[in-house]
């Protein structure tokens, strides 16, 4: 019998013990979606923000949500962006996974959330729900959990309550509507 130790900060000796990896791979997943999404989902209004979530994104997954991004560019989004001063925010609800049937992906992977856009006129929430797959890849750095993020859609984005803010002088007025 073979035991190890490990010496703390203080010079403790304890004892190390084995995990089995397979134990934890679940909530793994769930944190490389949960930061694919942060990336994606909340920036600032910067070309150096924006284009550094996109490339963190990016490295997380597949050639999907370089689509997305396209498409966004495509659309404008980004610069309109820089353009107005918009940040995003993104808050995650909840995150749902299913053992996966398709060769090579562990898991479906389903994100429930909020989106915030924040714009010198008005704050908007929208609720989320993407879905993609995740399989197992090569632990880095930039992706200690070891996942990749393949096939990432946004199933729904709607808008749930948005705030109209008030102008430099103090007389706009301050509404909140829903829808």
């Amino acid at each position: 019998i073979l035991f190890i130790f490990v010496a703390d900060s203080q010079n403790t000796l304890l004892l190390a013990l084995a995990n089995n990896i397979a134990t934890n791979r679940g909530n793994e997943a769930k944190a490389v979606v949960s930061k694919l999404h942060t990336h994606l989902f909340y920036m600032s209004p910067t070309s150096s923000a924006i284009e550094g979530g996109i490339k963190s994104a990016c490295d997380l997954s597949d050639a999907s949500v370089k689509q997305y991004c396209d498409k966004m560019r495509e659309s404008g989004w980004y610069n309109k962006m820089m353009a107005e001063g918009i940040s995003t925010e993104f808050m995650p609800d909840s995150i749902v996974l299913y053992q996966s049937d398709i060769q090579g992906y562990d898991y479906i992977v389903r994100l429930y959330g909020k989106t915030c856009t924040i714009t010198p006129t008005i704050i908007e929430f929208k609720r989320i729900e993407t879905s993609c797959y995740v399989e197992e890849q090569r632990r880095t750095i930039d992706n200690p959990n070891g996942y990749k993020c393949c096939n990432f859609a946004v199933n729904k984005m709607e808008r749930i309550r948005f705030f109209e803010r008030e102008n430099e002088e103090g007389n706009g007025n301050r509404r909140t509507r829903k829808g």
